[in-house]
């Protein structure tokens, strides 16, 4: 987290300004590096593991704040949508040649593409995903780790063995099962034909969501093909547009920096 996350500097700085809207999503952004912030400091803390009572109390909070947060996602998207002339993106029919070798067949993992009206739309959806693909995550880990509570309490043989002062899980809202982060990822694959074609070094900025996808795909063993269609697509990044640093980074694409776990 940084000090950008604090309501005075998300408002202050703009005033008799309209901030694009690319900006406001940067706003988001940094809210939600704290509640991550917090959430690893929370989680690791020795001293919360030997008090469930409070280490659960917090993981709630921290719940709440993930799912504040995602309400003003969704409200960013639809003022994205109002500020677009027509659809944020429309699906074509992919003319890519990103094909991944399966079972001895040569397979288009991805055949629709996604086709933007301008880049800065494009990489605002992108970058919106791949911040929900984090936010998603994150609430999911935090969601089984309550899960791993409940069995435990209810494990105990006499509700005297219960701590004092457990809220009662089984009043949290559930999970939306609908929301599933991979979905995300695939909008996320399925923007980077339109970034290859929009120019030499626009690929560049779709390294970050594009990490953020390799992670989420990664974390379901079947979708290793789509992995590997986008571990491919990074390499071509690496490769057409001199983003060096990604032949240099001493881990795998697949390895967690993004997502949450």
């Amino acid at each position: 987290s940084t000090f950008l996350s604090q309501p005075e500097w998300r408002s202050l700085p703009w005033k008799g300004h309209q901030k694009h809207i690319s900006q406001q999503l940067l706003d988001l952004m940094a809210q939600a590096a704290g509640i991550i912030e917090t959430a690893y400091q929370t989680i690791g803390n020795p001293e919360l593991q030997t008090r469930p009572d409070i280490l659960i109390v917090a993981i709630l909070g921290l719940i709440d704040q993930g799912r504040k947060l995602d309400i003003m996602l969704r409200a960013f998207y639809r003022r994205l949508e109002k500020t677009t002339a027509g659809p944020l993106f429309q699906p074509r029919l992919s003319s890519s040649p990103y094909d991944v070798e399966k079972e001895s067949e040569i397979e288009k993992v991805f055949p629709v593409a996604f086709q933007f009206p301008s880049m800065t739309v494009a990489h605002t959806c992108m970058v919106y995903w791949a911040t929900c693909c984090i936010l998603w995550s994150g609430l999911r880990v935090l969601y089984s780790l309550l899960a791993v509570f409940k069995a435990q309490m209810e494990g105990l043989s006499s509700p005297s063995e219960m701590p004092p002062g457990v809220p009662d899980l089984d009043k949290l809202p559930p999970l939306d099962h609908g929301v599933d982060p991979t979905i995300l990822a695939k909008n996320i694959c399925q923007s980077m034909e339109f970034c290859m074609q929009a120019g030499p070094m626009t690929p560049a900025g779709a390294v970050f969501p594009l990490k953020v996808a390799i992670e989420t795909l990664s974390l379901d063993p079947t979708l290793r093909y789509e992995v590997a269609w986008a571990e491919d697509a990074m390499e071509r990044i690496r490769s057409g547009t001199g983003v060096r640093i990604l032949g240099h980074l001493g881990c795998k694409f697949t390895d967690r920096s993004f997502i949450p776990g």
